[in-house]
């Protein structure tokens, strides 16, 4: 019988225990996760009938047996709306301005409207991660609407003040949502008016009451402006042109026509970040359902129509910064390919940068 009970007791031992669920499990990546919404059937039927608006509706979110009450869910997105499996925002504190998951606000459930794949955006944050650029983190579930299976959905991390916390240690700063104009812009100067700036097209998502537009416009009065001789100098005081480099570099590599080069819109799907007492910004990537849109892409595309990006890979350093995120420094593949201006490289784009053995 003792030794009955001892067998017992070192199976206790070694059983798995129970544990709190945390923002880790929320996004591991290695299970396909499902989620549950309650809601009124007549608000989900309205919410599928008015998708172009933003009107709130009362649910429940469950995962994984924990639940949410009174949370607020809408319709989100722009050209990527549906009536039929509807992109949705859940806002945990909608309702109760104390309310949180896993001590998150907000969650993004996307449907990959534009991505039949449903690839394209969660191959796009992997590559700025593994890059060391800070991007939403993104896992697949199937998502259940009253019972009934609704689809293959993104839970999406929102970008705001607990992803800036995560990713910057600090949150205090000024957190900018980019909104298309209503022409193409490619960071020209727009004037000494701080409202063509601020609410639009730099939306302030912090500091809403306060946004501190004026350093937005000395920065791209700066860039704009600048001799060739002290552009490095004035663009360094609010953009790291080392950091912005590599992000273009991944959307073009990625041939993203939709991104900070964009081609059709111009300038699109990004946030930026103000640190902090500091003139000093960062670009934060943004949606990227609509990448690998051209496999034949020029790594070079849209660099010369963007004033920021032209000037920025005038410098040498940034310039190789550019091609090192573009073209690896080394290669066991092509080993002593090289790509001018005198930057090693090698990979799939070598033939795009002038490679030679």
């Amino acid at each position: 019988m003792r030794f009955f009970i001892s067998i017992l007791t070192a199976a206790a031992l070694l059983a798995p225990q129970a544990r709190a669920q945390t923002q880790d499990d929320l996004f591991d990546d290695r299970v396909l996760h499902e989620v549950r919404l309650k809601i009124n059937p007549k608000d989900w039927q309205s919410l599928k009938d008015h998708f172009r608006e933003n009107t709130y509706y009362p649910a429940i979110f469950e995962w994984r047996g924990l639940v949410a009450n009174d949370v607020g869910i809408r319709s989100r997105g722009q050209g990527s709306r549906s009536p039929v499996k509807p992109n949705l925002r859940v806002d945990f504190n909608h309702y109760d301005e104390t309310g949180s998951f896993l001590g998150l606000t907000v969650l993004q459930l996307k449907a990959n409207n534009q991505d039949p794949s449903l690839l394209k955006e969660r191959l796009s944050m992997l590559m700025f991660l593994r890059m060391g650029l800070p991007a939403s983190r993104e896992v697949y579930t199937r998502l259940y609407v009253n019972g009934q299976y609704a689809g293959l959905y993104m839970i999406v991390e929102e970008i705001n003040k607990e992803f800036l916390t995560r990713n910057f240690a600090e949150n205090e700063g000024y957190l900018y949502e980019w909104n298309l104009p209503d022409e193409p812009y490619r960071f020209e100067y727009m004037g000494p008016d701080l409202g063509k700036y601020v609410p639009l097209p730099w939306e302030p998502k912090t500091h809403e009451n306060s946004p501190q537009p004026a350093p937005l416009e000395a920065m791209v009065r700066n860039i704009n402006q600048a001799s060739d001789a002290d552009f490095p100098r004035a663009a360094a005081e609010y953009l790291d042109l080392k950091l912005f480099a590599t992000h273009v570099a991944i959307e073009n590599y990625i041939s993203e026509f939709d991104g900070i080069l964009g081609e059709l819109y111009g300038m699109n799907n990004f946030y930026f970040y103000r640190f902090k007492g500091k003139n000093l910004s960062q670009f934060i990537v943004w949606d990227k359902d609509r990448a690998f849109a051209d496999g034949d892409r020029n790594i070079f595309q849209g660099i010369n129509g963007n004033v920021l990006s032209r000037r920025a890979l005038q410098i040498p350093e940034v310039r190789t910064a550019y091609l090192e995120a573009c073209v690896p420094p080394t290669s066991k593949r092509w080993p002593g390919v090289r790509c001018w201006p005198g930057t090693p490289g090698a990979g799939w784009s070598r033939k795009r940068v002038g490679c030679t053995t």
